[in-house]
């Protein structure tokens, strides 16, 4: 092969790898990519976000579960972290905090390196973003309760009182419905 088609294969091969780590594809292993975060909510620079909200980051693949924790997906309000839960479905990472934020208040979320993609692919750089809280919160959503929202109590085994309570509507427990199931058959 002349020097000058080395050259160019060379070439054509450089460009190939840098064009596949620039789309976030790992060299050593093709078929895994580098994870990374796609969005985030609040944005980047958000004022006003809910003092009862979560914050959230989605990614571009689906993520190890065991590695987004409250010390992968950290919140901070200056050197003072905020303490929560994160949970993880369907390529989101949502952080609830323990408590309110504080009206007005500044804070920084990251991504550590620490969290990985379920390949074990771990994220090649952290990520973070910093949002103002407003004095305003966001309405809790009704639980939809399907044909629960009839009874007055539901339990898993039976109904107690003490006189003298009264209780006014229908009933419903697991033990009466077992019941109910055997005297049909």
């Amino acid at each position: 092969m002349s020097s000058k088609s080395y050259l160019s294969v060379a070439g054509a091969a450089l460009l190939l790898l840098s064009l596949a780590a620039a789309c976030g594809i790992d060299t050593a292993d093709p078929d895994a990519t580098v994870p990374r975060v796609v969005s985030s909510s609040p944005a980047d620079g958000a004022t006003g976000a809910p003092i009862n909200g979560a914050v959230s980051v989605t990614f571009n693949e689906p993520m190890g579960p065991a590695s987004l924790t409250a010390s992968t997906f950290e919140l901070s309000s200056g050197a003072t972290a905020v303490l929560g839960t994160v949970i993880y479905a369907d390529s989101t990472a949502v952080f609830w905090p323990a408590g309110h934020l504080a009206s007005g208040g500044s804070y920084t979320a990251t991504i550590t390196t620490a969290a990985s993609s379920d390949s074990g692919v771990a994220l090649a750089t952290k990520y973070s973003w910093s949002f103002t809280a407003g004095n305003t919160s966001v309405p809790g959503l009704p639980v939809k309760l399907g044909s629960a929202g009839d009874f007055v109590i539901l339990a898993k085994s039976g109904v107690s009182t003490v006189p003298p309570a009264t209780i006014t509507g229908t009933l419903a427990s697991a033990l009466r419905r077992r019941a109910t199931s055997q005297a049909s058959r």
